[in-house]
């Protein structure tokens, strides 16, 4: 019985590799991340303000192309959901602004190249690196602020009205490497990926103005801040 299980194993791990890696390659993929806004002169009244880590989600389908057994090339569709939270860097006084969330959806463009090195029977390794271009869906940001008589008040900007605050475009290279294991035609890819948006998340700087007149000197700064994530990613692909 155990040699019967053995010579089944051995000839389903045959079947997998035998059919090697070369050519169309669709998949689907999905991605759980914890990011936050590399930032610099982000100030509102003097305050600076420091963001916080969140937790953000991504998702799509790809299509790609092995030339051979190590290299290839692939590009895809997919939506992207990001979150920030942006706290002042010292205890809020009266009349200050406390918190500025936010949160911003792409439909993402990713094109790339992927490189399978250490293959051994039943796994390897790949590195995926490339970038996408995303369009910017859906956006809001969200305010906190407390007047002089510790009054505290939200105001939240939905998509219509946040629309100066954000930029409609990103560039974001990223890279995705781990385990590949494969099963005939189909494979898993996981591990890690770290991306880094390269164009600035922000347009212009706003407050509502409710906040502002509470305010006795309000200025901001031009703000600039870019997402990074890094996280968990899972590939599921298919060789038609």
């Amino acid at each position: 019985m155990r040699k019967l299980l053995f010579v089944a194993l051995s000839g389903l791990s045959i079947s997998a590799f035998g059919q090697g890696e070369q050519g169309f390659w669709l998949g689907i993929n999905g991605a759980v991340t914890g990011g936050s806004l590399f930032s610099h002169n982000i100030h509102v009244s003097s305050v600076e303000m420091k963001p916080d880590i969140s937790v953000n989600y991504s998702g799509g389908i790809e299509a790609g192309y092995m030339f051979h057994e190590r290299v290839g090339i692939f590009v895809g569709a997919g939506i992207s959901m990001y979150h920030y939270m942006i706290n002042p860097k010292e205890p809020p006084s009266l009349g200050r602004l406390i918190q500025i969330g936010g949160a911003s959806t792409f439909f993402d463009l990713p094109v790339g190249i992927k490189y399978m090195y250490f293959q051994r029977k039943g796994f390897s390794f790949f590195v995926a690196a490339g970038a996408k271009t995303s369009l910017l869906v859906d956006h809001e940001i969200d305010y906190r602020f407390r007047n002089a008589n510790w009054d505290d008040y939200r105001e939240t900007l939905g998509s219509a009205d946040s629309i100066e605050v954000y930029n409609n475009l990103a560039v974001t290279p990223f890279v995705f490497l781990g385990i590949h294991i494969p099963a005939g035609r189909f494979s898993i890819n996981i591990g890690p990926e770290i991306s880094y948006q390269l164009t600035n998340l922000f347009k212009q700087p706003y407050v509502p103005a409710q906040a502002r007149s509470f305010f006795r000197e309000f200025r901001y700064s031009d703000w600039q801040a870019h997402y990074f994530n890094a996280g968990l990613k899972i590939y599921i692909g298919f060789r038609p």
